[in-house]
């Protein structure tokens, strides 16, 4: 399965490219076609949605709640090879 939005139109009367016989073109009904190998290979392996117009995804932003900011802080150094002072 494609992009929805990914068509190839076959060739058969030998059109050539570039020194090599074109056997389809790549049509994208969202105006954003692949313009090398890898991109055609993004737009064959993406589901739902043009892989060029998602949006990017949120990261998630981990609070820490804990107020021992201390052992934080200790924790840090020692896995620097840092002296920990008190």
């Amino acid at each position: 399965m494609a992009c929805p939005f990914y068509r190839e139109r076959w060739i058969g009367d030998g059109e050539v490219d570039e020194g090599r016989t074109v056997l389809y073109h790549v049509i994208c009904l969202q105006n954003t076609p692949p313009a090398t190998v890898d991109e055609q290979q993004d737009c064959l392996e993406a589901k739902s949605a043009c892989w060029r117009l998602r949006a990017p995804r949120k990261r998630r932003i981990v609070v820490d709640d804990d107020d021992d900011d201390d052992d934080d802080l200790a924790t840090e150094a020692a896995s620097a090879g840092q002296p920990v002072s008190a």
